[in-house]
């Protein structure tokens, strides 16, 4: 079930943006593997900063937002 706010989260909860980052980070490192048959950086390099973005998904859900939580502090 949907929250009833679901729109507004998807503009601007955070963890929505950190997602979309990750997904858009692997997107554009697979293309462009493929179209120049070259890695754009060294896999480990990959492999950590998707670490500490998915890192910072559940940090971020604990941070109350205004836009969407309502919370004055």
């Amino acid at each position: 079930m949907l929250v009833t706010n679901w729109r507004v989260v998807l503009r601007h909860a955070w963890t929505v943006r950190i997602a979309i980052g990750i997904a858009l980070l692997n997107g554009v490192y697979v293309t462009v593997a493929i179209l120049t048959d070259r890695m754009p950086m060294p896999p480990i390099w990959l492999a950590f900063v998707n670490g500490l973005l998915a890192t910072a998904v559940p940090l971020a859900r604990l941070i109350p937002q205004k836009k969407i939580s309502g919370d004055d502090q």
